[in-house]
């Protein structure tokens, strides 16, 4: 299962391709929880940040348990009946954050090693720094899409990539700040 947010574009042909090589792993399509990992995220107790702020009540602990940042990961079907099993038990769920809420219902699972983050690289969840797109040309997953014309625009991007792609794989050398995608398209 992918869950991704709204504003986020997703490469499906090249997250099977990853998807793959995990089945033809020895984990066989089982246990995975791939993303961006967060590590050790400290908890909001600043009460004029009105999005992140967490009460004690809500949240005791410090840090947050390990999760995957919530702009997309994936979670093998084992993890999502784990994940729902959870929810019928007491606990801090549901909580506010839907993927921190994710990494609380795996905590169990990640702490008895039964469950390791796979870190994906590729899923880029940062969006724009400054103005500038940042943007590997291998990307599956881009978060922070927030205009239609620029879904278009990574559309097209993405398809004049695809015809530059080599056998093994490989893109010619790409430059993520010569791509500008409001001039990308042609209105």
């Amino acid at each position: 299962v992918m869950k991704t947010d709204d504003d986020a574009f997703v490469r499906v042909d090249l997250l099977l391709e990853r998807l793959k090589e995990h089945d033809e792993s020895k984990l066989k399509g089982k246990r995975l929880y791939m993303g961006n990992p967060m590590w050790h995220q400290p908890v909001v107790r600043n009460k004029n940040s009105k999005r992140y702020y967490v009460s004690k009540e809500e949240y005791a602990s410090e840090f947050f348990s390990p999760y995957c940042s919530g702009g997309g990961h994936i979670l093998s079907i084992d993890l999502v009946t784990h994940a729902a099993k959870r929810m019928k038990t007491k606990g801090p769920w549901p909580f506010k954050f839907e993927d921190v809420n994710t990494g609380m219902l795996l905590q169990d699972l990640i702490e008895s090693k039964d469950l390791e983050i796979t870190s994906e690289r590729r899923f880029l969840g940062w969006g724009t720094h400054g103005g500038k797109e940042i943007l590997r040309s291998d990307f599956i997953m881009y978060h922070y899409v927030h205009k239609p014309w620029d879904m278009f625009a990574l559309l097209e991007f993405v398809s004049a990539r695809d015809k530059s792609r080599h056998e093994d794989g490989s893109f010619d050398s790409f430059d993520p700040f010569g791509f500008d995608m409001l001039n990308h398209i042609d209105f």
